[in-house]
This record gives structure tokens, C-alpha cells and sequence, in this order.
């Protein structure tokens, strides 16, 4: 859920942006954070 909450606040905080864009941006950071926790397990 802290993807969405993610999502939420840049939303909140960038009432300009799109949706479309504070997802993209939230979803690159989500698949950044599962890069690493994999790279981790790998260890």
C-alpha cells in the first residue's frame, strides 16, 4: 500500500501533474525497490 500512498502524495503535491505520470513515477520506484530486495536474496 506504500505504492499507493506514494502515488497519492506527488498527486497532492503536483496538482499539475497527471495521474498517469505520479503512477509511472511511483511504478519506477516500486520496481527499483524489487530490484534490490532480489539482488539481496541473491546474496
Amino acid at each position: 500500500m506504500l505504492l499507493f500512498k506514494k502515488i497519492y502524495f506527488s498527486i497532492l503535491n503536483n496538482p499539475n501533474t497527471h495521474a498517469e505520470d505520479a503512477f509511472s513515477i511511483a511504478f519506477e520506484d516500486f520496481l527499483k525497490i524489487l530490484e534490490m530486495s532480489s539482488q539481496k536474496h541473491h546474496l
